[in-house]
């Protein structure tokens, strides 16, 4: 079953699939993909997923400018003015 999640999420690229799996070769997925396509309906898998692609593709990303304070991002990104070197104080290791 990890084959045909892979094939939603990967399509045809069966070293991927392959690599997600981990004890399978980009042959073996192949195989699996030819020989079960019919009975996993692995083409409307394709299909569905080819299609998701092509949505994502075509939908426009508009940054809301209100989702995070600029503070945040400083914080997360060790630019924060908001704390002084001055006021941090070092962390000793306890044993």
């Amino acid at each position: 079953m990890l084959c045909t999640v892979g094939v939603r999420k990967y399509g045809t690229d069966f070293a991927a699939i392959a690599e997600v799996i981990g004890n399978k070769t980009a042959s073996h997925v192949r195989n699996f993909f030819i020989t079960y396509r019919q009975q996993f309906h692995l083409d409307d898998v394709l299909r569905d997923m080819q299609q998701n692609q092509s949505s994502v593709r075509n939908t426009k990303i508009v940054k809301d400018s209100s989702a995070e304070p600029p503070e945040v991002s400083r914080l997360f990104c060790g630019c924060s003015s908001n704390v002084s070197s001055h006021s941090l104080t070092p962390v000793t290791s306890v044993t």
